[in-house]
Order: C-alpha cells, then structure tokens, then sequence
C-alpha cells in the first residue's frame, strides 16, 4: 500500500513540474506582437482569451479600448516585467508605459450566460501622450460627511466618496477623455479608474469646509471642496428591552453541530432572537433639540421614529443620514477554542452604541446538556488519535 501511494504522488509531482515547466513556453509562443492602431480580435468559447506584446516607441499615455464588443465585457490586463498588471473589466485601460520596454496585453472575456459562442470586436491603441490639463466638470455627489461617522480620524482619505464626478483629461497630443462613474451610463467608451487618482485631505480635517485635493500621476492635481459636520447625537440608550428578553438552555435554540475538519469543529445552540418591542432613546448635542424613541419593527428589519425610518436631517445642508443598525446574537456550545455562553446585542445609531443582554436560564437538565457537549467533545478527541495510531501503525 505504502509503495503503491509513493508510486502516485511521485506521479503526481512530475506531471505538476512538467506543466509548470511548459506554460510558459505555450504562452511566450502563442503571444502576438501588437503595434498602435486598430487590430482585429475574435474570442470564442474555446478560446476565450488571448495574449500579444507591445513595446511603445516613445515614454507616454496609452488608451487600450476594445470597441464594438456587442453586449460583452472585454478584460483588459497590462502586465509589465515585474508582474504589475494593470486591469480592467470595462474594456478600457489607460496606462502611462515607458518608451522600449515589453508589455504583455491580454484580452479575455467570459462567455457565461450568452447565447453567442464567439465575438469579434476592434482592439484599439492609441497614443495620448502626456497630460496638458484636468478639469473637474462635475463634482461628486456626495459632499457632506459626518465627523464620526462618515470619517475616520485615523485615515480619513479612504472614505472619500468620488462617485458621480466628471473629470476631463485633455493630453497634448490633442486627446481628451473623460473620467466619470461607470454607472451613470452603462456603456462608456471613454471611461478611466477613480484609482488612478489620489484623494486626500491634507493629513486632518475639521467641522466645516475642507479642500480633497486630486492627484493624477503625482504631477497633475485639481480640487473641490467638501462640509464635514459635528456628530449630533450625545449617547443611545436602551429604554425598553424586547418583549422576549428570556431565553432557556436546549429549548428555544435548535442544535448545530460543524465539522470543518480533525481541528476544527463546533457543537451549538442557536437561538432565534425576537427583538419584537425593542426601544431606543436618542439623546442629541443640541439641547435644544427632544430626544427621539426608536422602535424596533422587525417586519422591515428597521427602527421607526414616528412611524418613518430612523434618519438624521440636516437642514443647513439639506442631507439626510439614515440610522438604527441592530446586531448580536445568542448561542451557547463549544468548539477547538473552547466554550461559549454569548447572550447579547448592540444598537447602532451613527456609530453611537447601546449593549443590552438577555437572560439564558438553565433549566434542570443543564448539566446534563452541559456534559452532553463535553462527552462529544471528548469522543472526537479519542476517534482523532485512534485514527493517527492506525495510520502510523499500517
């Protein structure tokens, strides 16, 4: 048996080392050379990707497009020597390359779910050349944020919302394309990346008005400015608990056993919580302003003010934010790692937070269960080097 299982795996890796050894050969010889211009393409469900090389002549701005793609999404890859690729699901890319170095271009597509078996389409490269000027035609729509919530004091430039702007790049050999979110028309021809560009606030930013500064290349910026306001609420408590706020050992829960392999595995009581009767008061900054009592409707998975959805208006700046998130559970077991008795929640209200706790009773066979969950743990523990012994053994 032992001979026969060294026989395969040898099999097995030199067979692996072969292939591994062949690709890159397969792809170096089937790889085309591809020059600026207008090339003829045809993908199929046979071959459903394909691969050239370009070596620009001169250091600058290239537009890779696939054009009349039909109702198909082109993949564009550029990958350069270090295995930096640049990619592209929108049959776009637009990459600055270095004049005499090899590119490797590959273009695929997937062909689930469409009826065609093949599709032609024109690859176009074209020479922007470098950029002459940016201008920001129209500014994102999201422009009021909220301290605390909408931002991270840690790292507040992730949180930068540039969907819905329009930025025009005009390039000195006499292009310009525009920059826009992809979805506000589902088919762009000329669309670019926002990762192309780098949002940022300067390292801080305050209550009021503060300037995004965008950075194309590192040598091209433009800017807009955004509001950031205070956080209005002070605290949330929880006023009211849910009607069921009592849960009993091995009778509510449903048993749940997991089994991700020999170290990893989990015994449970999985409750189904009612949070029917949850209420939450919302104290605000503005004294001026009466406290707001949230209730749960667990019909919409929503908390209520007033009969409409929990939300925070500012009228200064006429936005609306909406509020009330709800998370927690309870179950009890054990698993690898050990025991666990979890039995609470937490309210969200524009990241200011509220824990509540039910109460698990025991009931008088809880012992009974309790050693139930160690004697299976147990079990598995013994099946486990029962199973090493007799494989060492053999």
């Amino acid at each position: 048996m032992k001979k026969i299982l060294v026989w395969l795996l040898t099999a097995a890796l030199t067979i692996s080392l072969v292939f591994s050894a062949l690709s890159p050969l397969s792809f170096a010889e089937s790889a085309k050379n591809i020059e600026t211009g207008e090339s003829d393409v045809t993908l199929s469900v046979d071959n459903d990707s394909e691969t050239f090389y370009f070596t620009p002549s001169e250091s600058a701005y290239y537009r890779f497009c696939a054009e009349d793609a039909d109702n198909f999404f082109i993949t564009l890859e550029v990958i350069e020597d270090d295995g930096t690729c640049l990619f592209s699901q929108d049959s776009v890319v637009v990459k600055h390359l270095t004049a005499n170095a090899k590119y490797t271009l590959v273009v695929s597509t997937d062909f689930y779910g469409m009826s065609d078996d093949s599709v032609s389409f024109k690859l176009d490269i074209e020479k922007l050349g470098e950029i002459k000027r940016l201008r920001l035609e129209k500014a994102p729509d999201k422009l009021v944020y909220m301290d605390g919530f909408d931002f991270s004091e840690n790292d507040p430039d992730i949180y930068i919302n540039l969907k819905g702007a329009v930025i025009n790049v005009t390039f000195d050999g006499g292009t310009t394309l525009t920059l826009r979110d992809k979805t506000e028309s589902e088919y762009v021809t000329e669309f670019i990346d926002y990762s192309l560009f780098t949002a940022s606030l300067g390292g801080s930013y305050a209550t009021g008005r503060n300037t995004v500064v965008l950075t194309f290349d590192e040598d091209h910026t433009l800017s807009f400015d955004i509001f950031v306001i205070e956080n209005p609420i002070e605290s949330v408590e929880i006023t009211k608990m849910p009607d069921k706020s009592e849960y009993t050992y091995g009778i509510d829960g449903d048993f749940q056993c997991e089994y991700y392999g020999t170290d990893n595995y989990g015994l449970y009581f999985i409750y189904d919580v009612d949070y029917s009767g949850l209420e939450v008061t919302i104290n605000y900054k503005d004294e001026a302003k009466q406290a707001d009592v949230a209730v749960y409707d667990p019909a919409q998975g929503i908390f209520l003010i007033d009969g409409k959805p929990a939300s925070y208006y500012s009228s200064e700046y006429d936005t609306t934010w909406e509020m009330g998130n709800l998370y927690g559970f309870i179950f009890v077991g054990t698993d690898n790692e050990g025991d666990y008795n979890q039995s609470s929640f937490t309210v969200d209200f524009l990241s200011n937070e509220a824990e509540g706790n039910f109460t698990l009773k025991k009931t008088k066979g809880f012992k009974k269960i309790k050693a139930f969950f160690r004697l299976l743990k147990a079990f598995r523990q013994a099946f486990r080097a029962y199973i090493k012994n007799s494989l060492r053994s053999r």
